[in-house]
């Protein structure tokens, strides 16, 4: 349970963050339209599923004893929630352009 609730929780947290990319278009996809708010429904179902199987599991272990099965998919899921979670960062990094010194920088218009 503990396994299983670190999963859910991870990853419905990286589904929002992929997501997140697609949303923020200027210019979105048309399944965004209709399908935003069913998402995050899905979205805040898992991340509280995965909370209460958490919490479970933490009960179980501490009245039970830890297993090293329990242990060994938890760190197998939080490795592998760090390393998409860096791809991911990587990925929708933005893009800032780098000034040379033969182009001089533009001021930016001020508001009135």
């Amino acid at each position: 349970m503990l396994a299983l609730g670190a999963l859910l929780v991870c990853g419905a947290l990286l589904t929002l963050a992929a997501l997140t990319t697609v949303f923020r278009r200027p210019d979105p996809p048309r399944w965004t339209r209709w399908s935003g708010e069913l998402i995050t429904l899905a979205l805040v179902a898992a991340f509280a599923l995965g909370i209460a199987y958490f919490i479970a599991g933490v009960s179980r272990a501490y009245e039970q004893g830890v297993s090293t099965v329990d242990l060994g998919l938890l760190a197998a899921v939080l490795a592998a929630a760090f390393v998409i979670a860096r791809g991911l960062r990587l990925r929708t990094r933005p893009a800032h352009p780098v000034l040379t010194a033969s182009e001089p920088s533009k001021p930016t218009p001020r508001a009135a």
